[in-house]
């Protein structure tokens, strides 16, 4: 699959298009934003980082003009440009501190990061428990910031049924995680 055929699925069948493209272009996200940031952010912030190159990539996938270079090379881009924040971030607040702390401080406690990927795969979990619509509503607002219109254009449905799934959604959410409603 060409990188055209990749940003078309994308589009149009965000689930697998988020698989494929993750499958595709994971490790090197990861690879930019450890190697650029990695010896002074935790685990959790390059995580962070991470997350935040994906949903700003997904959120921008009508920006991205493949005649103007490739996929690979946006992604790598948008990859360093988010590190280097990252690492300015981080290095202000070693400044801020006045010390120079070990690589691992401010990251969370082993106890903390358990708990944090638990809830994490409780939340997936969740989420693939709902019905396919509710589900595709849920990734493209929450996890890929796509606006409401936009969902509802690609969905063909209306924007004030789209946000009545999602709250739906949501409210079913909080439950299967054993919160109220």
């Amino acid at each position: 699959m060409n990188e055209e055929e990749l940003l078309y699925l994308m589009r149009q069948e965000p689930e697998r298009g988020a698989a494929l493209f993750m499958e595709r272009y994971l490790r090197l996200i990861w690879s930019i934003v450890a190697g650029r940031a990695g010896g002074v952010a935790g685990r959790a912030e390059l995580e962070d980082c991470v997350s935040t190159v994906l949903c700003e990539l997904y959120r921008d996938l009508d920006k991205i003009d493949l005649s103007r270079g490739t996929l690979k090379g946006y992604v790598a881009v948008r990859a360093r440009r988010s590190a280097v924040e990252l690492y300015q971030r981080c290095q202000k607040e070693r400044e801020r501190l006045g010390a120079d702390l070990p690589d691992s401080a401010g990251g969370p406690q082993p106890e903390e990061e358990l708990l944090r990927q638990e809830e994490r795969s409780a939340l997936l979990s969740a989420i693939g428990g709902l019905g396919e619509t509710d589900r595709a509503i849920i990734l493209r607002k929450y996890f890929f910031y796509q606006p409401t219109k936009q969902i509802a254009r690609d969905l063909h449905m209306r924007p004030g049924a789209v946000d009545t799934r999602a709250s739906r959604a949501l409210d079913k959410l909080k439950e299967m995680m054993g919160g109220e409603k």
